[in-house]
């Protein structure tokens, strides 16, 4: 016995990630249905496991908002692209973030002869 209807879904955009809208709209119906359950379920006064009932309802309800979210983005793809790191960081973290990125530690093979030394410039990563 459904109470609450199935809302018709439109085809994906061809940007989408296909099955992001259809995991958005089961999500939701199942939180509907879970919500619908629990008020039948006090209605005949059946009120054992109750709390747990409800707080799997408000799990699949977390799990609703997240990927109502993730297809929103994925319409967004494209005409906003979020903020970058670059954009947050104050004028000292920036300065330090691109030290850290371009900044480059060489260890000289001569220092480990003999003892096995491992650095990322004789690892074979970037032999090129």
């Amino acid at each position: 016995n459904v109470i609450f209807p199935v809302p018709k879904v439109e085809p994906v955009l061809p940007e989408e990630k296909r099955g992001l809208a259809r995991s958005a709209l089961e999500s939701a119906v199942a939180v509907n249905q879970g919500v619908a359950s629990l008020i039948e379920d006090i209605a005949r006064n059946n009120t054992n496991k109750l709390v747990g009932k409800m707080f799997k309802v408000w799990e699949a309800s977390l799990v609703s908002v997240g990927d109502a979210q993730t297809e929103r983005e994925s319409r967004l793809k494209g005409v906003y692209t979020g903020a970058q790191t670059e954009d947050i960081l104050s004028q000292s973290s920036k300065e330090r973030f691109k030290r850290r990125k371009t900044g480059k530690r060489i260890i000289t093979q001569s220092s480990y002869k003999g003892r096995g030394g491992f650095n990322r410039f004789n690892s074979g990563i970037f032999k090129g």
